[in-house]
Parts: C-alpha cells; sequence; structure tokens
C-alpha cells in the first residue's frame, strides 16, 4: 500500500513540476523536485489557474 501511495504522490509531483516548467514560470525541474505537493500545487494555483483569469 505505501509504494502505490508514494507512487500516487511521485506522479501527481511530477505532473504539477511539468506543467510550471512548460508554461515558462520555472526553468530548472530540479529546483521544483524539492517541492512538496502542496508547495507544488500552490505554486500552480497562483501561477496559472489565477493567470487566466
Amino acid at each position: 500500500m505505501a509504494k502505490i501511495l508514494n507512487k500516487a504522490i511521485n506522479d501527481a509531483k511530477e505532473y504539477y513540476i511539468t506543467k510550471l516548467v512548460n508554461a515558462g514560470f520555472f526553468m530548472n525541474h530540479s529546483v521544483l523536485s524539492t517541492y512538496t505537493l502542496s508547495e507544488l500545487k500552490k505554486e500552480y494555483t497562483n501561477l496559472i489557474e489565477k493567470g487566466r483569469r
């Protein structure tokens, strides 16, 4: 069970990292890899979702 949960978290982190890098908000993938999932979601919401308004 722990392996499945860990994979799900890592997949979600990779999703947000890819979106933020592809949008041009961050140039370095390795910087974002140190963020927690919560931090990545917050960055995504602040930069991408609010930028669409």
